[in-house]
């Protein structure tokens, strides 16, 4: 009786990178890492921006001829692009605390008599 080792599956061990299906140029298993990357990465996305769409329907219902809504990409854009900024310097804090920390500037005893 012969031993036979365990076949292995393929280069990579994930099933969902390696795939029978390849592209047009015969590269077997990269067309399904793109799609799978896409679909990871939008499908969060799809619905907050649906209930985005709904709620703006929503609320330019309410437009009448004394009531006009003044919606602008501009205006939106400037709102986006400032709450980006606010909670990136938000979120670098904690990295400024501790280069202070580590150059002495800032102790943890300091910090918790400042609460």
């Amino acid at each position: 009786m012969t031993h036979k080792p365990p076949q292995r599956p393929g280069r990579l061990s994930m099933p969902w990178v390696t795939s029978a299906r390849g592209t047009s140029d015969g590269r077997v298993g990269q067309a399904p890492v793109r799609a799978r990357l896409v679909s990871l990465l939008l499908r969060p996305t799809a619905p907050p921006l649906a209930l985005g769409v709904v709620a703006a329907a929503f609320l330019l219902s309410f437009q009448t001829p004394e009531f006009q809504t003044l919606l602008s990409i501009r205006d939106y854009m400037d709102f986006v692009a400032t709450l980006f900024l606010a909670f990136g310097v938000l979120m670098e804090f904690p990295i400024l605390l501790v280069g202070l920390s580590r150059v002495g500037i800032v102790t943890s005893e300091r910090l918790r008599r400042a609460l």
